[in-house]
């Protein structure tokens, strides 16, 4: 748009990039200017931002992320301000890259052990154990450590070394999975 609640202008272009077809641009807000992120043909993603709000446009800048990223990248704007880009790699582990302090990206890194499909979407997931996996976890999500996070069991029977459950809460766990629940 032109201007609040006017109509809107020309189409222009962003420069010049190749993206593939399936490729679905992902546009974010910070600090009141447009970005806007694509995957390549290469695999790797490129962001283009308005300058100032409301603004001209930068040239295509490359994050990288060479044979990483497949499908669409998600944006998300942190607690404080900041954004934060994930992407499923190649491989079915899930990378991310944020924004430091001085509104510059970093460099991709392994977000936890890999994203799963589940009934309704996907779930980022970690080992148990994996303690530095957590904290990315928990800032995209945007908690803080007072709340809990969901315990993946592989199967009912698994969820005794975790937890007590009575024969009554066991038949009504059955009866309700496989099923897209959290218990």
């Amino acid at each position: 748009q032109t201007a609040p609640n006017s109509g809107f202008g020309w189409w222009g272009q962003l420069g010049a990039i190749t993206i593939p077809e399936d490729s679905r641009p992902v546009v974010s807000t910070w600090q009141g200017r447009l970005h806007v992120f694509v995957r390549k043909t290469d695999g790797r993603l490129a962001v283009a931002y308005q300058t100032t709000p409301n603004g001209e446009w930068s040239d295509w800048a490359d994050l990288g992320g060479e044979g990483k990223i497949t499908g669409h990248p998600s944006v998300a704007i942190n607690a404080d301000g900041r954004m934060e880009v994930v992407g499923r790699g190649t491989n079915g582990l899930v990378y991310h890259l944020w924004q430091g302090s001085n509104g510059a990206f970093g460099s991709w890194a392994r977000f936890g052990d890999l994203a799963i499909p589940t009934d309704s979407s996907y779930a980022l997931v970690c080992h148990l154990d994996d303690r530095p996996a957590v904290e990315p976890l928990r800032r995209i999500r945007q908690i803080n450590d007072k709340h809990h996070l969901t315990l993946l069991c592989r199967d009912l029977s698994e969820l005794s070394s975790y937890a007590r459950v009575d024969n009554r809460q066991y038949r009504l766990l059955k009866l309700a999975t496989p099923g897209p629940y959290t218990f």
